[in-house]
């Protein structure tokens, strides 16, 4: 099975506190070993491999892993992104990222630093440590840092986790201050196409193994979860067809469009 993207929850944990979080309060819970592989195991291709939290590399195990199973699966993956806060760099972690480079066409780290990250960073006198750890990765790995359009002075957030706790007023105060704009969104609109042995469209699973919508909170994840859309149950081929017969009767989480 071929896939254009291929998104993982690695963690629910984190080390920021951030006011636009759209996960919500973080968990010490992490995306085991056996799930990774019950879910990467029946792909051929992936374009694009997302690796998510919370903070991706609190789950340092999983990306040390990640490279032996994608070479027992002979899985071809074109990009491997990780995104990531800043606030861990160790030569651990150095090691198990340049690992997994050698197993993608082309890899993505990335060290958000929008305006909300900035200032949990100054909340909490770490922006020293932070610019530290980005000129440490630099020395051995393509890394770049990503504002979110903040140059832009737009900036989309979902209304979701602890992002719904944020007043009018509060929105209000960051553009007098910083003249960047917010634009609120309920929901990501996605929809997965299966096309033949092809799927379209972003594919997530949360560390439980359930494939779920991207945009969803923490919270919503476990109220929504359902057997059927477990990997730990289900094959991946039969947590479509489920999403399939869903789509036919008005009911899915996630749009599922049946070829």
């Amino acid at each position: 099975m071929k896939a254009r993207n291929v998104y993982l929850e690695l963690t629910r944990n984190c080390t920021l506190e951030c006011e636009h979080c759209l996960r919500g309060n973080k968990e010490v819970k992490n995306m085991n070993i056996n799930t990774i592989e019950k879910i990467l195991k029946d792909f051929t291709k992936i374009n694009c491999l997302l690796l998510s939290g919370g903070e991706p590399l609190l789950n340092r195990e999983c990306l040390e892993y990640l490279p032996i199973i994608i070479q027992k699966y002979q899985i071809e993956v074109g990009t491997i992104g990780i995104i990531t806060n800043g606030t861990i760099c160790t030569t651990e972690h150095i090691k198990a990222l340049q690992q997994l480079q050698r197993y993608c066409e082309d890899f993505e780290f990335v060290i958000s630093c929008d305006l909300f990250h900035r200032l949990e960073w100054k909340r909490l006198h770490i922006e020293d440590r932070v610019e530290e750890n980005y000129k440490r990765y630099q020395e051995y790995l393509p890394v770049r840092k990503y504002q979110e359009n903040d140059l832009y002075h737009r900036v989309t957030i979902w209304k979701k986790g602890r992002a719904q706790e944020i007043s009018e007023e509060r929105f209000k105060e960051l553009y007098k201050r910083y003249y960047v704009e917010y634009q609120i969104r309920e929901e990501e609109e996605n929809s997965i196409i299966i096309d033949g042995d092809t799927i379209k469209g972003k594919i997530y699973f949360d560390v439980n193994g359930n494939m779920r919508d991207y945009s969803a909170s923490f919270q919503e994840e476990d109220e929504l979860s359902q057997e059927r859309y477990n990997i730990h149950i289900h094959t991946l081929k039969e947590i479509l067809e489920n999403y399939k017969q869903d789509f036919q009767t008005g009911k899915p989480i996630q749009k599922v469009i049946p070829s």
